[in-house]
């Protein structure tokens, strides 16, 4: 049995999307490994293993922020030494065993740094070149993003690993969500995602409002998301009459199962990203047949392969072509869109994700 440790700090998070996620869907896959003996810490401190399990249990780490910052789930014992130690996000220690490995999410704050507020560009800047400098291996979540860091960081292709995600709905989602919503019938909405920031290009789709509204009366665009940042930029497009008549709604953060609901209910999600590490909201709806409209941008064509309707992410002139094309094809051929979605969708497993993480730890 192989030992090793594994940095939990993203888990702080009371709301977990994103990174969070990610480093669940890893932790879980690592403590149900019978070849692999794993400790785990949060900036640099070793923590006990029940508090993390509650917060896996409850995806939340409201409990586990409020344990770590009273020193309660510290742990003190000792006595245990790592040659390894695994972050699957930024790292938050340096040199601290022998061999070290971390996920590079996406490289954005680098090469798009007008998309980031200052003390994230200068966080990571900062710190990136010493985090692939230390380790021994630098994992990336596509093979655009492992391009990236070979180019940008001059990391050699050779030191670099990609470990696709994969999504896990908790499997009592579709058993609730039948109990509520009895017929495969789907509402007059189409589901926008992304983090209301200038880099999700969520303008292109305010821009386009008119157009896209004049395909069907009872259409309508609900946007989910939190705010992120930047938000006068994010949001230039005067949007207010739209959300006055209804056909415009931002929904906020809201719950996994919600978000679940959401997803199978719509015609389509689009997702008009200007520049991703993976994309994981097109996986999402390929994981419940729903089709996608997205970008042809970076690691995007990566996740949704031959199953997603593509548009130039700077062309309104394109978007609404390919919404208009996507729409039609929603009405008239449902089945067909749904058998690729979840064609595509079946590839990105929990073994694949896994697998190059396993090899590191056991290697």
């Amino acid at each position: 049995m192989k030992s090793v440790l594994v940095d939990a700090s993203p888990l702080l998070e009371s709301h977990w999307t994103g990174i969070p996620v990610f480093t669940a869907r890893l932790l879980r896959l690592i403590l149900d490994d019978p070849d692999i003996d794993p400790a785990f810490m949060i900036h640099g401190r070793p923590i006990k293993r029940e508090p993390l399990l509650q917060a896996l249990a409850l995806r939340t780490g409201v409990y586990l922020r409020s344990a770590y910052e009273q020193g309660i789930c510290i742990d003190r014992s000792g006595g245990r030494s790592f040659e390894k130690a695994l972050y699957p996000s930024v790292k938050t220690a340096f040199d601290f065993v022998p061999r070290e490995a971390s996920v590079i999410h996406d490289l954005t704050t680098i090469m798009t740094p007008e998309f980031h507020v200052e003390d994230n560009i200068s966080y990571h800047r900062n710190n990136i070149a010493r985090e692939v400098g230390t380790n021994e291996i630098t994992f990336a979540t596509s093979e655009a993003t492992a391009s990236d860091i070979s180019h940008y960081l001059g990391v050699p292709r050779s030191k670099t690993r990609v470990a696709y995600q994969f999504v896990d709905w908790p499997a009592d989602y579709p058993l609730m969500y039948r109990s509520r919503y009895p017929s495969d019938t789907t509402l007059p909405y189409v589901l926008v995602i992304g983090t209301i920031e200038p880099r999700k290009n969520l303008n292109l789709v305010f821009s386009a409002l008119e157009e896209i509204f004049k395909i069907d009366d009872e259409l309508k665009v609900l946007v989910l998301g939190k705010p992120g940042w930047h938000l006068d930029q994010a949001l230039a497009q005067d949007v207010k009459p739209f959300i006055e008549t209804g056909r415009l709604r931002f929904t906020g953060f809201v719950s996994e199962y919600t978000k679940y609901c959401l997803l199978r209910l719509c015609r389509f999600t689009v997702f008009p990203s200007l520049i991703e590490g993976f994309g994981i909201p097109v996986l999402e709806s390929l994981t419940v047949g729903r089709p996608v409209l997205a970008s042809f941008s970076s690691s995007i064509p990566e996740v949704g392969e031959d199953a997603v309707t593509y548009f130039d992410p700077l062309s309104k002139e394109d978007f609404v072509l390919a919404f208009k094309r996507l729409h039609n094809e929603v009405i008239n051929n449902p089945m067909g869109l749904k058998q690729a979605a979840n064609t595509v969708a079946a590839r990105f497993t929990d073994k694949n994700f896994f697998t190059p993480f396993r090899q590191w730890i056991l290697n």
